[in-house]
C-alpha cells in the first residue's frame, strides 16, 4: 500500500501497533520504502480486516494534519 502523504512510517507502525494494527514497514521490501506499507491480515476475519483499515487510515489522516 503505498502512502500519499510524506509521514513518518516509524510513528504510523508504532501507533497502529498500539491500536493492534499489525503493519509491515516498506524498508523490509525495497524501493521507496518510506512511503509503502505492507498490511498483514493472516487469519482475521473480513469485518476485522474492514474495521483494522479505516482505524488505520484515522491513524494517517492524525499524522499527516500535523
Amino acid at each position: 500500500m503505498k502512502i500519499l502523504p510524506k509521514l513518518s512510517m516509524g510513528e504510523l507502525y508504532t501507533k497502529a501497533l498500539s491500536e493492534g494494527i499489525l503493519v509491515n514497514r516498506g524498508n523490509i521490501y525495497g524501493q521507496e520504502s518510506n512511503r509503502y506499507l505492507r498490511l498483514s491480515g493472516g487469519y482475521a476475519p473480513l469485518k476485522d480486516l474492514k474495521k483494522g483499515i479505516y482505524q488505520l487510515s484515522c491513524i494517517i489522516q492524525g499524522i499527516a494534519k500535523r
